[in-house]
């Protein structure tokens, strides 16, 4: 097991679309030979595991539960990046995860569709929040 490169990847600079870094396709002339193990975090994960898989690399996304759960049972008490991608590279082989497989597009949009609901729903409320002080404020 060796952690040959880590990299950070911020989505919020990244724009809508997301490309594995140069680096990390210079290191691995094979993709799939390259098991990739990130945490399911925040809000960008799922566009960079997408981004990952459809460049031919074998991902694992795992629940950040899991991996400090793993982090303690091997006693690291430390946390910095350089320290979770290590743990995180031991999960990767000693557990062996399986590999993460995007959903159908279906979902994605669903989801999209879900969020976008989501937001009428809160100003649908606050419309009638809003309504009902004015009523009151009347009388």
């Amino acid at each position: 097991m060796m952690v040959r490169s880590r990299w950070r990847y911020s989505g919020a600079d990244r724009g809508s679309k997301c490309r594995p870094p140069r680096q990390l396709l210079a290191i691995e002339p094979d993709p799939s030979a390259t098991l990739i193990v990130l945490e399911a975090t925040g809000t960008y994960w799922m566009r960079l595991a997408k981004s990952l898989s459809e460049a031919g690399f074998a991902v694992s996304v795992i629940n950040p539960t899991q991996a400090h759960a793993f982090a303690k049972a091997l006693l690291k008490r430390s946390k910095t990046d350089a320290i979770d991608a290590q743990t995180l590279a031991e999960l990767g082989a000693r557990l062996q995860p399986e590999c993460w497989t995007p959903p159908p597009q279906v979902y994605t949009e669903l989801a999209q569709r879900l969020v976008h609901r989501d937001g009428l729903v809160v100003a649908r409320t606050q419309f009638r929040n809003q309504r009902m002080r004015s009523f009151s404020s009347r009388l």
